[in-house]
């Protein structure tokens, strides 16, 4: 049977022609902005008749729009940071598939070599952080680039592409978008590109990306803080006036420069007649009235990414019970956003590995299983509350080898020199 093999080159190279990266939306401040995210939020979930022309058309449109919203708010960016660090800090591990025990040899001898794969990747970890580019945009792309290795068919790097260099068609396959018209693209061969989908739906190849739902937030502390900088300019610091003499020739003059020597130096002269001084402007409303705003709406951002507020920046108001609260919530999140990421990874990317190098049979019974470490360390105070609870209080006698052995010492040699004691040995009945 004559092996399949993978695509080696490269179909979609650093794009050059500033053609394709047009700022098709224009300014935050433009109307039609606002028009284009509400025909993405409103159609692509039902895409009318022309579906490839839709996402042709608008997809662009609303990624370059997640692209300014996570460079221009702060808080946006950091919040969806801290949700993809949170994931990848965890660490990643490659196990064999559950297969009877006749093929238990074969897939660990798969799953060792697809370990060996991605470990010897120059920055695997940073290729999951761009595949988890999803969570923001709704999807992640990135194009493989295979190498053949002696007689094995290795990974030899992951090259992350903008959501603009691709579309969709009709049925919601991928394609490679094309310079060459309007709505032209040209298909993609299998098992050249990772498409990675947050919360997919299916009706909707384009994920749901957290981007569109932050929008009101973020347009209404933009306005807030543009609102903000005009009352501080205002009343910030007080108006300076100057008084001349009426009906004096050529006073004028000198008071208007006068009050621009003021604004630019820290002392001025004043010819005789003049006065400067320093007028506080009243006003009705405190700047207080800005900054909670603010924070109301960096509040709603938090709790839209982390799923609570006090775990995306300070926390003014809350228990440390809601905080735990709030915690556990946000791991639920990334724990989901981690069964997503590995089944992209086993059902793409291994799978496709399996394929090349062992077969149709083996891809469809014995690719590796591709999981993020999702166990808690435990609560080592907890449990020595614990232990000595049971010990002091209910007088249970708790086998000394079990003790070191939780805890991760070992047991001190005869004669060897301790610190501290724990305490009276008892023989267990």
């Amino acid at each position: 049977m004559k092996k399949i093999r993978p695509e080696t080159g490269e179909l979609a190279p650093r794009e050059t022609d500033s053609a394709l990266y047009t700022w098709f939306v224009g300014s935050s401040e433009d109307p039609t902005a606002v028009r284009t995210l509400y025909d993405y939020l409103y159609c692509c979930n039902r895409p009318p008749g022309d579906a490839g022309a839709f996402y042709w058309t608008y997809l662009p449109m609303a990624m370059w729009y997640f692209d300014y919203l996570e460079h221009a708010d702060a808080q946006y960016a950091s919040l969806i940071q801290s949700r993809k660090l949170g994931l990848l800090e965890r660490g990643w591990k490659v196990e064999a598939a559950r297969s009877g025990r006749s093929d238990n040899a074969r897939a660990q001898e798969i799953a060792d070599f697809a370990r060996r794969c991605l470990e010897q990747l120059p920055n695997f970890e940073q290729d999951l952080f761009e595949l988890l580019d999803a969570v923001s945009k709704g999807f992640a792309v990135s194009e493989i680039m295979w190498r053949l290795d002696g007689r094995r068919w290795i990974v030899d790097s992951l090259r992350s592409r903008p959501q603009q260099r691709v579309t969709f068609d009709a049925g919601g396959a991928l394609r490679l978008r094309s310079h060459q018209g309007p709505g032209r693209s040209r298909a993609i061969p299998p098992g050249k590109f990772i498409l990675h989908v947050h919360m997919p739906q299916h009706e909707n190849p384009l994920g749901q990306p957290l981007a569109l739902r932050a929008f009101w937030p973020h347009w209404f502390k933009k306005n807030a803080v543009k609102f903000w900088s005009v009352f501080m300019d205002r009343f910030g610091m007080p108006t300076a006036t100057v008084t001349y003499r009426a009906g004096a020739r050529g006073q004028k003059e000198e008071a208007l420069n006068v009050l621009e020597s003021y604004m630019s130096t820290t002392g001025v002269a004043l010819p005789e007649g003049v006065r400067l001084e320093l007028m506080d402007c009243a006003r009705s409303a405190s700047v207080n009235v800005y900054e909670s705003f603010v924070n109301v709406m960096d509040s709603w951002m938090a709790k839209l990414v982390l799923g609570g507020t006090l775990t995306g920046g300070e926390g003014r108001h809350g228990t440390q019970a809601l905080g735990g609260v709030h915690e556990r919530i946000r791991r639920d999140i990334m724990f989901w956003d981690g069964r997503s990421l590995a089944a992209t990874v086993r059902s793409q990317l291994l799978c496709w590995m399996t394929l090349y190098n062992f077969g149709p049979d083996a891809a469809r019974r014995l690719t590796p299983e591709f999981q993020f470490e999702t166990t808690e360390p435990p609560d080592r105070r907890a449990e020595v509350s614990i232990d000595a609870a049971l010990v002091e209080q209910l007088g249970m006698a708790l086998p000394k080898a079990d003790v070191y052995r939780k805890y991760g010492w070992r047991i001190p040699a005869d004669g060897e020199e301790i610190v501290g004691n724990f305490g009276e040995s008892r023989v267990g009945r």
